[in-house]
């Protein structure tokens, strides 16, 4: 081999050196590089978590600042609400002062109004119990003449009965004036109205009994003489008109009936007159 081939031959393997050299460099750069960007995107990874993480925290800041000024707005609010409400006690303070001692003067206006009422109440009352005390002797005696009167109208009525045998007309009357004898120990003349016997009207009754409890009647009219459920009965004692009633319950001879305020069972007694009640009544 000449010198020529033996240069060449370095020359080629300076340059095999070489290129495994700069292989090497160029692997090791490589890898160097691949480290750097995995060491890179590590810390892209991490500055992203810490960017959401800082946002995260920034949003809730922001949300705590909102509450905080929410907060600070509602006291401030409530701080002048207060002030307002301070001022209207005091305001009220004052009215209330104002009408307690108005309300004084109306009190000691009453007291002195109800002394003088009791005052006059008694006096009245006074005034009534001896008109009372006159009255309860009149009505004595009032009593005590209505009872000779009915023992003389018994005793009339006796002699007619005598006289006659029994009523068999619907109307029989005695004028104070009819001679009849008279027997028993005497009286004195006493003028009575003429003695009327009538037989019952249509339409026309009695009680027949008076339920206190309940509060209701039983007449003796019923369907025969016209009287209907819902009826309206009117009660007389003699002419003096007592109250009605509302039928309940209808049987062919005698209803059953509620009072109408203000007639009660206390205001009736059994035997009063009982009649159906019309437009006129």
């Amino acid at each position: 081999m000449d010198s020529s081939g033996k240069t060449l031959t370095i020359f080629l393997v300076v340059i095999a050196v070489l290129l495994v050299s700069l292989t090497t460099i160029a692997v090791f750069f490589f890898l160097k590089e691949v480290e750097l960007r995995k060491v890179a995107q590590d810390h892209v990874v991490q500055l992203e978590d810490l960017s959401s993480k800082l946002q995260a925290e920034i949003k809730e800041s922001k949300k705590q600042i909102f509450i905080l000024q929410e907060k600070n707005r509602e006291a401030e609010e409530s701080i002048e609400s207060r002030l307002e409400d301070l001022e209207m006690e005091q305001g009220l303070n004052e009215e209330l002062k104002k009408l307690n001692k108005e309300l004084k003067d109306q009190l000691a206006q009453e007291a002195q109004r109800l002394q003088d009422l009791d005052a006059k109440f008694n006096t009245d009352l006074a005034q009534a119990e001896t008109r009372i005390a006159a009255l309860q002797q009149e009505l004595d005696s009032l009593a005590k003449q209505n009872s000779n009167l009915k023992q003389l109208c018994d005793q009339y009525e006796e002699q007619i009965q005598q006289v006659q045998g029994s009523v068999a007309t619907p109307s029989v009357s005695v004028g104070p004036s009819q001679d009849v004898p008279t027997s028993g120990p005497e009286v004195e003349d006493v003028d009575l109205d003429r003695i009327v016997v009538v037989p019952p009207k249509d339409g026309e009754g009695t009680i027949l009994d008076v339920d206190h409890e309940n509060e209701f009647v039983i007449v003796s009219i019923g369907e025969k003489d016209g009287v209907v459920k819902d009826s309206v009965l009117s009660i007389y004692r003699d002419d003096m008109y007592l109250g009605d009633v509302l039928v309940t319950q209808v049987l062919p001879d005698m209803s059953a009936a509620d009072f109408i305020t203000p007639l009660s069972s206390q205001k009736v007694q059994k035997d009063d007159r009982v009649t159906i009640k019309t437009s006129g009544n």
